[in-house]
C-alpha cells in the first residue's frame, strides 16, 4: 500500500506543482494587466477609469494612518514616477 502510495505521489506532486506555478502565473499577468490599465488611465488623465480600478469600499492612506478627527477627507496625494531632470517631464515607459 505504501508503495502504491509513493508513487501516485512521485506523479502527482510534479502535476501540483504546475498548477500551483499556473496559478502563480496567472496571478502575477492579472496583477500586471490592472496596472497598465490604471498607467493608461493616469497617461489619459482619465479620473473616472482609476477610480474603477478601486473596490468601492476602498480605505488607502499613507504614513501616518487615518486621521482621528471623524471625516475624512483627501488632503494631498502624491505619485512618484521617474523623470528626465532635463526636461522635467516623467518617464512613464520605464520598466523594471
Amino acid at each position: 500500500m505504501r508503495r502504491i502510495l509513493a508513487q501516485w505521489l512521485i506523479v502527482l506532486a510534479p502535476l501540483a506543482a504546475a498548477a500551483v506555478h499556473a496559478a502563480a502565473n496567472q496571478t502575477e499577468m492579472e496583477a500586471r494587466q490592472l496596472i497598465a490599465r490604471w498607467e493608461a488611465a493616469f497617461k489619459a488623465h482619465d479620473l473616472d477609469a482609476i477610480m474603477a480600478l478601486y473596490a468601492p469600499d476602498v480605505l488607502a492612506y499613507d504614513v501616518g494612518g487615518p486621521p482621528s478627527h471623524g471625516e475624512w477627507r483627501i488632503v494631498h496625494d502624491h505619485v512618484s514616477v521617474a523623470a528626465d531632470f532635463a526636461t522635467g517631464k516623467a518617464l512613464l515607459e520605464l520598466t523594471p
